[in-house]
């Protein structure tokens, strides 16, 4: 990426946000926060996972009202205590969970609530007019009339900016914008971000990628534990001077996992021979062993993550071979997985993950009570919180109480929650599609820490991710994708971002 001309601004604040407090039944998320943002500035703003960020961007955009401090953008007062919530015209938010209507098409979506009338009908028209250069400017090419639950999860990310782009706002918020976009998404929406902010766009830009951020911001504020802890010029600070501020005396150091030899023979937990799945798969062959991490990786639509789905019974093959702990495996739907071991955490954990309004205490529970049956179900209320609350000690889940519903947590706790419940069967084969998808650095290293255990007790994991540095810090060798078929093999040693990236661009693995 390219590093940004770093500019100073100065003037009157686009938003100023002064010593904003915010309670829910008594956990206190913000204290006393304040923040100013200018016009034509890309202001990142970082922190760990349930340090207050999100929420701090709730009461700017209207969302939630604060417990004290005031909001003004341009000068007017738009947010204070007891005063009611209200989205405000200038400002558009891209949230990390995101809020779109999957029941709704592309084109009702980018509108929903500000839909052009001609007489007492919706201008469909109108409404396809005015969106088709947002959409071609951030690279969104799927028919308007597309609903939005047939999308994948990249597409879902980039309707989510397009609307918010046509909110012709002085104030963008984007939190996560690229947390599932491959690289050249990622790259226009970079480009599209700066366009914005040379136009005299505010930008307030969320992101745990750190190296994004560095190439991109104009000034950097890092809150932590409710509270703003430093601000300033990009230019001015570094990697690990943030990674320090955001983690104060807890900072995670992330290491590499400890090698394992390829398998070499012998039984395999996992085999595919010669697998097609039309449209996806075109004859693709791979073996992963008992305790290693297998590395999957492609750009989008590259067939990498169909296998996490025919494996966890969402794909089905239409030719070659498929075998499971040494035994032939065509799952018909994902409870057969589920019965026969096999673990499944997606790229989407609001959508397919959790169930967002039940607690962290009946989400824990889902697989074990899935997979119970008769007497076994009638589980004493006392026994799942009490399990529950084993997995919040161990995997270190921030939550006041295994009570609380699982959407008032963080973006990584709630991955943590995830993975606790199926930890809770104690799973043979792991599949894990994105898994520290919007996770903060310190969550990340937790994460890690969870794989490795898993797999150091001789389960399986099968990994991939749109971050490519995570692929040298967890896998033991890593299988290359392109068009459905599988390239090449890079070392654990070999694996960078540079050779990864090369790659699968290319479909060649570069020389190291």
């Amino acid at each position: 990426m390219t590093a940004p001309v770093r500019v100073e601004v100065g003037g009157p604040a686009l938003l100023e946000v002064a010593d904003l407090a915010k309670n829910y039944g008594g956990v206190q998320a913000l204290r006393g926060a304040s923040l100013r943002v200018h016009a034509g500035e890309i202001h990142a703003l970082l922190g760990e996972n349930g340090t207050g960020k999100s929420t701090l961007m709730k009461i700017v955009a209207g969302v939630e009202v604060p417990s004290a401090g005031t909001v003004r953008l341009a000068g007017a007062q738009i947010a204070a205590p007891g005063g009611p919530a209200g989205r405000h015209p200038g400002i558009g938010i891209v949230f990390q969970e995101l809020s779109l209507f999957p029941d709704l098409d592309v084109l009702a979506n980018l509108f929903a609530g500000r839909e052009p009338t001609r007489g007492r009908l919706v201008d469909r028209a109108a409404m396809a007019h005015r969106a088709a250069p947002v959409l071609a400017r951030v690279g969104l090419n799927v028919p308007l009339g597309t609903l939005v639950g047939r999308l994948s999860l990249a597409e879902r990310q980039l309707v989510e900016i397009c609307k918010a782009l046509l909110g012709d706002a002085s104030l963008l918020i984007l939190d996560e914008p690229s947390s599932a976009l491959n690289a050249v998404e990622s790259a226009r929406l970079f480009r599209l971000v700066r366009d914005l902010r040379d136009q005299g766009v505010g930008i307030i830009y969320i992101s745990h990628r750190l190296e994004e951020v560095f190439a991109l911001a104009d000034r950097i504020t890092v809150m932590r534990g409710g509270r703003v802890v430093d601000t300033g010029l990009a230019g001015e600070m570094s990697i690990p001077s943030v990674v320090r501020t955001m983690l104060g005396d807890s900072t995670a150091r992330i290491e590499p996992a400890a090698r394992r030899p390829a398998p070499a023979g012998g039984s395999m937990a996992v085999e595919l021979s010669d697998v097609v799945v039309p449209g996806a798969l075109a004859g693709v062959s791979l073996a992963a062993g008992a305790g290693e991490v297998l590395g999957l990786v492609g750009l989008d639509g590259a067939g990498h993550a169909i296998v996490l789905d025919l494996l966890f019974g969402t794909a089905a093959p239409s030719a070659g071979q498929t075998r499971l702990f040494g035994q032939p495996w065509r799952p018909r739907r994902p409870r057969d997985a589920v019965a026969a071991g096999v673990a499944f955490v997606p790229p989407d954990r609001a959508r397919a993950g959790l169930m967002m309004l039940r607690s962290v205490a009946d989400n824990i529970a889902q697989v074990r009570l899935t997979r119970s049956s008769g007497s076994d179900r009638m589980v004493r209320r006392r026994v799942v919180h009490q399990r529950a609350r084993h997995w919040v000690e161990r995997l270190g889940i921030r939550t006041a109480s295994v009570g609380r519903p699982v959407n008032t947590l963080s973006g990584g706790n709630q991955q943590k929650v995830v993975l606790a419940k199926w930890l809770e069967v104690e799973p043979r084969l792991v599949l894990l599609n994105d898994p520290t998808r919007g996770v903060d650095v310190g969550g990340k290293a937790d994460l890690y820490a969870i794989i490795r255990d898993l797999a150091g007790a001789g389960a399986t994991v099968l990994f991939t991710s749109t971050e490519l540095a995570e692929f040298a810090l967890l896998c033991d060798r890593v299988l290359v994708f392109q068009a459905g078929r599988v390239v090449g093999t890079v070392t654990a040693a070999a694996a960078t971002e540079h050779v990864l990236l090369e790659a699968v661009n290319t479909g060649r693995i570069p020389p190291t």
